[in-house]
């Protein structure tokens, strides 16, 4: 029995926790409850940003595809295309002379569509040929990538061949 300020307090073992603090289930559910909110909330936000990610990196493969064609087709002298194929969501630059596929080429991924334009109308081929001198066969070319919740337009002069992304 101890005494303080001349009151009498009993202690027993039963009260004490001896340092240690637990947990009790309420608080563990409303932590659990915490952390599911926070998880339900990021994963949408997550999913839209892996999206964007993915447009973005489309936009950039492709040009890259496009600056190859062209580059291809004055260092060889004959033209080369970049042929966009629907059916299997690939794009790949072709000799067209010889027919011959380069290795490199861009797989689309699901969330992201590709659209042609030939002096602002729509193109259903997605074919773009560059010449020898590195202008294009025909008129202008606008390539729109078009994600959830952006379009990034990609055009090609004619007379030039010039690439250049729009904003």
């Amino acid at each position: 029995m101890d005494k303080t300020m001349g009151a009498a307090v009993t202690t027993s073992s039963i009260g004490k926790r001896r340092g240690r603090r637990a947990v009790s289930l309420i608080e563990l559910l409303v932590v659990l409850a915490v952390v599911g909110l926070v998880v339900s909330l990021s994963v949408p936000a997550l999913t839209g940003y892996q999206q964007r990610l993915q447009a973005k990196a489309t936009l950039r493969q492709l040009v890259g595809l496009l600056s190859l064609a062209r580059n291809r087709a004055m260092s060889s002298q004959s033209p080369h295309a970049v042929v966009w194929e629907a059916d299997v969501k690939r794009v790949v630059v072709r000799n067209v002379v010889t027919g011959d596929v380069l290795d490199a080429q861009l797989r689309v991924p699901p969330a992201v569509a590709l659209r042609f334009e030939i002096a602002s109308a729509p193109e259903e081929e997605g074919v773009v040929v560059f010449r020898p001198g590195g202008a294009l066969q025909g008129r202008s070319v606008a390539v729109m990538i078009v994600g959830r919740e952006r379009t990034y337009r990609i055009d090609v002069t004619a007379a030039t061949g010039a690439i250049t992304v729009a904003d």
